[in-house]
């Protein structure tokens, strides 16, 4: 379709360019912005455009703050997790995380968020008689597992707050806890968790994050079980191969990201 005949079609459809205009405007700021700021952007009116924000605010793809800032959500990359790209992703990845898996010798995942959550999109067992595990679909609030403090800590700070929004965690949606933002703050120094498993005792998390341009868009984990006589350096030698792994799969999406990333 020639461009001016594209121009004619959105013609018919008013709302939903308007809404089209609003989602791609907050995309290219990358920030939180008042009705007013969205307004002038647009050379629109307030009074036209706020009945079109409350449409988005209602479904979800926006995000309004206590200061009365509309910010994008995850909702556009949740609705790609339901997308063939999803499996594209899962297909490049699983290669990468079977081979990880073989040289670690235990379980290894990838996770993704999801409406405030990690969610397990791929996973595969060690070499080891025994092992500890998530299963595909596993899913957990972001502030209460290991890989989704790993992606919290690279996030803006809209995006911590959206997704703080979606916890279900009380306290958490109101204030985030000082420990929290202390050891958010070390993950992101250091570019990497190993921590002993929240839930399991004899399991060490060791979590990397997976960056698209400026933006992590998930994390490779192993699940350690911790063995007697291992080395006391262990589990730094792990770390080496899960970094190494990120940064493979991490170099692939970058130079791949308009197939695989939605």
């Amino acid at each position: 379709m020639a461009k001016d005949e594209i121009k004619q079609s959105t013609g018919n459809a008013p709302a939903l360019e308007k809404g089209l205009d609003i989602i791609e405007l907050l995309s290219e700021t990358n920030r939180p912005m008042t009705l007013r700021e969205v307004a002038e952007s647009l050379d629109r009116s307030k009074n036209e455009l706020y009945r079109m924000v409350n449409v988005l605010l209602a479904r979800g793809y926006i995000y309004k703050n206590a200061n009365d800032m509309i910010t994008l959500t995850s909702k556009l990359f949740e609705l790609g997790l339901r997308t063939p790209q999803t499996h594209d992703l899962v297909a490049l990845a699983s290669p990468i995380i079977q081979d990880l898996a073989i040289k670690v010798q235990n379980s290894v995942y990838l996770a993704v968020p999801s409406r405030g959550e990690i969610v397990v999109i791929a996973a595969t067992s060690g070499s080891e008689d025994v092992n500890f595990s998530l299963k595909l679909g596993y899913h957990r609030p972001l502030l209460q597992s290991h890989s989704g403090l790993v992606i919290l800590a690279f996030q803006t700070t809209a995006g911590l707050e959206e997704i703080l929004r979606k916890s279900n965690d009380k306290n958490a949606r109101m204030k985030l806890p000082d420990a929290v933002k202390n050891q958010l703050n070390v993950i992101k120094r250091d570019g990497y968790l190993i921590s002993p498993s929240q839930d399991t005792f004899g399991v060490t998390d060791i979590v990397a994050p997976i960056h698209v341009g400026d933006q992590v868009i998930g994390v490779i984990a192993v699940n350690h079980l911790d063995r007697k006589g291992e080395p006391s350096d262990k589990h730094d030698k792990v770390l080496k191969f899960v970094t190494a792994a990120c940064t493979q799969l991490t170099t692939l999406l970058n130079s791949e990201k308009k197939k695989y990333i939605v």
